[in-house]
């Protein structure tokens, strides 16, 4: 049977459409598809929903003009089906529009400046959130040992408040000197309690601002970590499945191994 074919002059699939939404949908499998995920825009020939339809359409072709076929060696049909792969019936081939608008191509370089500026930030906060927290921890430590003077001093009152307390009960004082010893050292408590609760919670406040920022600084890591890992899971199981080519899988393993090296580093291994 003579078929009048025309060869490739283009390397998009005629199957594929392009949606009013910029999506693409394949009519063969009549859904929305990734056009880089498939060879949609390259070797469509060799996809197997392309050949499917092929030969759908040469079985409705044959019921309805019934034509006596010599038998063919195995090596025959081979090589048919081989050539009819590399070819694409006379019908109309409806092109994708791939390009983007100079206006969405503006924006998005806009917003990967943006990334790049988001993450110097980041990095920056880093490195500044580490230099702060190990001066925090100076800084707290003399807070403490101030805390400790304090509390010595006030104890130092409150036994030489007992003292004149008994040196009056014995008559070794008498009122007047009593009330005059009494009146200055409750004024020294007085201060030094004042002093000790100021303290106590600027220590509270300045650890509690310590904590939040060591939580961001650094606790997001494992997190990371993990998202990291499902997603190299993920890509995994894609290639595997014929979902995305072996180039771009090389590329995506590559960068996602790259990311989990450096957050070793930075968060000390697991």
């Amino acid at each position: 049977m003579l078929r009048r074919i025309k060869y490739l002059t283009s390397t998009v699939c005629p199957h594929l459409k392009t949606e009013e939404e910029g999506q693409f949908k394949c009519m063969v499998l009549g859904s929305i598809i990734d056009p880089l995920a498939l060879p949609c825009l390259s070797r469509y020939w060799e996809c197997p929903y392309y050949l499917q339809a092929l030969r759908e359409k040469e079985l409705r072709e044959a019921e309805v003009v019934p034509e006596e076929k010599p038998v063919e060696k195995k090596e025959e049909a081979v090589e048919v089906a081989r050539e009819e792969a590399e070819v694409v019936e006379e019908f109309p081939v409806t092109m994708p529009t791939l390009l983007m608008e100079k206006e969405l191509e503006e924006r998005v370089e806009r917003i990967f400046r943006d990334f790049k500026v988001l993450d110097e930030y980041w990095s920056r906060y880093e490195k500044e959130a580490k230099r702060v927290l190990e001066s925090w921890e100076r800084v707290r430590d003399s807070l403490v040992s101030f805390n400790r003077t304090l509390n010595n001093l006030i104890e130092t009152i409150e036994v030489e408040l007992k003292e004149i307390e008994l040196r009056r009960s014995l008559g070794l004082i008498d009122e007047d000197q009593y009330m005059e010893l009494k009146s200055k050292l409750e004024e020294k408590i007085n201060k030094y309690r004042e002093e000790l609760e100021r303290l106590e919670n600027t220590l509270t406040q300045a650890e509690r601002k310590a904590l939040e920022h060591q939580q961001r600084a650094f606790a997001s890591a494992p997190l990371i970590r993990t998202k990291l890992k499902l997603g190299l899971t993920k890509l995994e199981n894609m290639f595997k499945e014929g979902k995305i080519s072996e180039g771009l899988f090389i590329k995506l393993k590559d960068e996602i191994t790259k990311a989990l090296g450096e957050g070793v580093e930075q968060g000390g291994g697991e």
